[in-house]
């Protein structure tokens, strides 16, 4: 049974539900916020225009992490949902497809890249702390809380596990920098179990 319709979008494509909210992808245009604490009665707040195409968003506190495809990933304040601002963005290479995010580390799933990881810490200063780069073309993402990384990469399913966990600098940023692939199926390189 339907409760609700709520339409206006050009194309609505990811959403993502944080409190009374829900943050909706509008591909071609950005995201739009609504009032979902009455569920029957969706309520529209405000929007965020970009001219990428948002194929996945992520919130967390005040800030909505978008995967804008060719400009990388922006980081979005709503902490006011009526007038959402452009805190941060971080151009990243390839097209951004997917995102997880787990502690401060924001996972990118690139298109032609595999995934990259991005410390956001710092909202309105993010930084790429590493990368794994696979055979096929990624996207979507998923990490879990044992680090595990799974990957929706072309013909396969990917599961890379972070290595050990190092100290970059006196502020104790962690770094996830070291990957290790398990056994996928099927494997790109001999694609038949044996």
């Amino acid at each position: 049974m339907e409760v609700a319709n709520f339409g206006g979008f050009d194309v609505a494509f990811d959403v993502y539900i944080s409190g009374d909210y829900a943050y909706v992808s509008d591909l071609l245009y950005g995201f739009k916020i609504l009032d979902v604490s009455n569920p029957t009665d969706p309520q529209y707040c405000g929007e965020y225009t970009c001219y990428g195409e948002v194929y996945s968003l992520l919130a967390r506190g005040d800030y909505v992490y978008l995967a804008d495809s060719y400009s990388g990933i922006k980081i979005v304040d709503v902490s006011n949902p009526y007038v959402p601002v452009l805190a941060s963005m971080l151009d990243l290479d390839g097209i951004t497809c997917d995102l997880d995010l787990r502690g401060d580390c924001l996972y990118v799933a690139i298109e032609n890249s595999g995934v990259q990881i991005v410390d956001i810490s710092d909202p309105y200063n993010p930084s790429f702390i590493s990368e794994y780069k696979t055979p096929g073309i990624t996207g979507c993402i998923e990490v879990n809380t044992d680090s595990l990384i799974y990957l929706a990469d072309s013909y396969s399913l990917m599961i890379l596990k972070h290595g050990s966990i190092t100290s970059i600098d006196d502020n104790n940023v962690t770094n996830p920098g070291d990957f290790v692939l398990f056994n996928n199926y099927p494997n790109p390189f001999t694609p038949l179990p044996q």
